[in-house]
């Protein structure tokens, strides 16, 4: 069946999926913690592991580059194993939870080794030793990380609860960024001892432990407060190549997927190379600690108070207005004069609360896995997520990108910027996200499943009702 054919039902509001309570909000935010966790092990402060290969260790830019680049390839590439491999998972701790129970402390140790660097002075075995530790640690981190996805669409039911689960996960997340952006190289310089410019191996190594055994303490906390409740509804063991093929004909899936890329393109590609347009384009080194945090508290907050409004407008419709919201601010930022701090702030800040929109793409993944399996009767969390999982890291690694376009253009590092270099700086930080912006509203458009169809297949799952093809 077509998602578009099913038939009316209540609104989402109204809807209760068999004679299940709301998820309790202990629950939901024990699972937002995750997210704070994941940015405490792995995510914040391994924005920082370029500075501590170049500045700290010794290594070349080039190489520690390289180093990332191909680890987070492998690590992409590894997604789809661990979602294959932790859907089929029977334990009973559930599908998802051992995953995170016996991956927290393994990932928390191997987080705190890629911060180290045992041979000083030998530049080979610092290479070796960096790709070793690192590509271990996002190994783990996919181990960890993408049943921790998956749990969201086993623990919550309606799309009410699926929204507001995702809703703290990205606001908690959020808050762990902002956090890691501000303490992390002060933090660095309290514990590295004496050294010129306050960054040294061992203030990274102390750091790194802190924040990973707060890491480690909060995926536990994860694990302890989640429930899986939603079961596949079939019981025995399914083959891969059926899985398989229930994802590719999972056409919500693949869209909640684009909208993944485009999304993350739209909203964080400009993050990356902020910094450039406030230093040549405002004029304004010394805000620039004030203005970098703009997006990411606004994306918090707008996270908090607008994804709410899913359950009267439906997730798709509110994306679709984040979207568009994005791309007027994006816009209005291109031509108004960087210099003009104040419309710059407010601007931002319009955009910032705008990024309810990636926490409504992770909310979409359940529902899809929902259609796929009324539609084919296979049951596939784990891999539907890494599949999204995949697709939000391609769009960090386009977003990376952005930094060469800025190249493009004939932009110079310490140096006055020419017309010509300031003008390609505002078309990557605002018009490109912008155009982009309008390709996932188009995008967005495609997918047909609304909330109440969501709802009622997710009765229909549990109830014992098939899709109309699967009855012939």
């Amino acid at each position: 069946m077509s998602a578009s054919s099913q038939p009316e039902v209540a609104t989402p509001d109204e809807v209760t999926v068999g004679d299940k309570p709301r998820l309790p909000l202990g629950a939901r935010v024990g699972y937002g913690l995750g997210d704070l966790a994941c940015v405490l092990v792995f995510t914040g402060m391994t924005s920082y592991l370029a500075l501590f290969y170049t500045d700290a260790v010794g290594i070349s830019a080039s190489v520690a580059g390289l180093i990332i680049l191909l680890a987070r390839v492998l690590d992409g590439i590894f997604d789809a194993a661990v979602g294959a491999v932790s859907e089929r998972t029977r334990s009973r701790w559930g599908r998802f939870r051992p995953w995170i129970m016996f991956g927290a402390l393994p990932l928390g140790v191997l987080a705190v080794l890629t911060f180290t660097a045992p041979f000083p002075g030998d530049t080979a075995a610092a290479v070796v030793w960096a790709a070793l530790t690192y590509g271990i640690c996002g190994l783990l981190y996919s181990v960890v990380n993408v049943p921790y996805a998956a749990l969201s669409g086993v623990m919550a039911e309606t799309p009410a609860d699926r929204v507001s689960m995702n809703s703290l996960r990205f606001a908690l997340g959020s808050i762990g960024l902002v956090a890691t952006s501000v303490v992390t190289l002060p933090l660095v310089g309290a514990f590295g001892g004496a050294s010129e410019n306050g960054i040294s191996v061992q203030g990274f190594t102390v750091t790194a432990a802190v924040f990973a055994g707060i890491g480690v303490i909060l995926f536990l906390v994860t694990y302890r407060t989640s429930r899986e409740t939603v079961k596949p509804v079939r019981k025995d063991k399914v083959p891969f190549k059926e899985t398989v093929r229930a994802i590719f004909t999972n056409g919500p899936l693949f869209i909640v997927a684009l909208l993944t890329i485009l999304g993350g393109v739209a909203f964080y590609s400009r993050l990356g190379v902020i910094v450039y347009y406030y230093i040549y384009g405002s004029h304004a080194v010394a805000l620039v600690p004030l203005l970098i945090p703009l997006s990411p508290v606004s994306a918090l907050i707008g996270a908090l108070a607008f994804t709410r409004f899913a359950r009267k407008i439906g997730k798709r419709n509110l994306f679709i207005v984040g979207m568009v919201v994005q791309v007027l601010a994006l816009s209005a930022l291109f031509f108004v004069d960087p210099t003009n701090l104040p419309a710059v702030i407010i601007l931002t800040i319009v955009h910032g609360l705008s990024g309810f929109t990636i926490p409504l793409t992770y909310s979409m993944v359940a529902d899809a896995a929902d259609y796929g399996e009324y539609k084919t009767g296979v049951r596939a969390d784990g891999i539907s997520f890494a599949v999204v999982s995949i697709a939000q890291k391609l769009a960090f690694a386009v977003a990376g990108a952005s930094v060469l376009l800025i190249g493009i253009f004939g932009y110079q590092p310490n140096v006055e910027q020419t017309p010509q270099a300031l003008q390609g700086i505002n078309l990557v930080v605002n018009l490109f996200p912008a155009i982009v912006g309008v390709v996932a509203i188009l995008v967005a458009l495609a997918y047909r499943i609304t909330d109440t169809q969501a709802a009622q297949i997710r009765t229909d799952l549990n109830t014992g009702t098939v899709a109309p093809e699967r009855r012939r």
